[in-house]
């Protein structure tokens, strides 16, 4: 994406001119601190490599991650999802995937009341959150029933589509591809 595709995507005022300076500015600045490597090819907008964050110019690999991190796709940020989805969305969004494993593949997952009070959501800004994330097509949710010791309980079970942010651009999602991707597997907190 080229400077001012971005200044415009983070709506810098003047994109083509102070925009594309503050963002070029940044690259430098990440380039500097060993943090990007950006690879330039004439004619064609350069494409940015991400280092390790430590710095040392190693490129970044997230299968080294140990326990406790997460990684959300670039696409959050390359196709201006990170600009349209509010904040409570954006945190519904990292919150579901630390709880259905941070990197792994997709599966679906069925959270507890009590997780959900762990991060200190109130159910009002669980379930906006949640609907935003519907609604774009990144989420989906499953209503089943479940017997236990003979009484009926309700479940959600919760499937992050994060393949729609690579495939889509904000507002492009079609309503029938969050169908289209079923869960692998749920798993159970």
């Amino acid at each position: 994406m080229s400077a001012k595709e971005l200044a415009e995507m983070l709506h810098l005022p003047d994109p083509e001119s102070a925009g594309s300076r503050r963002v070029n500015k940044a690259f430098a600045d990440l380039q500097e601190n060993e943090l990007v490597r950006r690879e330039r090819n004439p004619g064609h907008v350069p494409s940015t490599v991400v280092l390790f964050p430590g710095g040392g110019g190693e490129e970044w690999d997230d299968t080294k991650l140990q326990e406790g991190y997460i990684t959300l796709p670039i696409e959050l940020w390359e196709r201006g999802w990170i600009v349209t989805l509010s904040g409570t969305a954006i945190a519904l969004l990292v919150i579901l995937r630390e709880l259905t494993g941070g990197r792994s593949a997709p599966r679906g997952i069925y959270v507890e009341a009590h997780r959900k009070r762990e991060y200190g959501l109130s159910d009002d800004t669980w379930t906006k959150g949640t609907k935003e994330l519907r609604e774009a097509g990144l989420l989906r949710i499953i209503e089943e029933v479940e017997t236990s010791r003979g009484e009926p309980r309700r479940r959600n079970l919760h499937t992050l589509l994060l393949d729609n942010l690579k495939n889509y651009h904000p507002g492009e999602v079609p309503e029938d591809a969050a169908a289209a991707s079923e869960p692998v597997g749920p798993h159970f907190e």
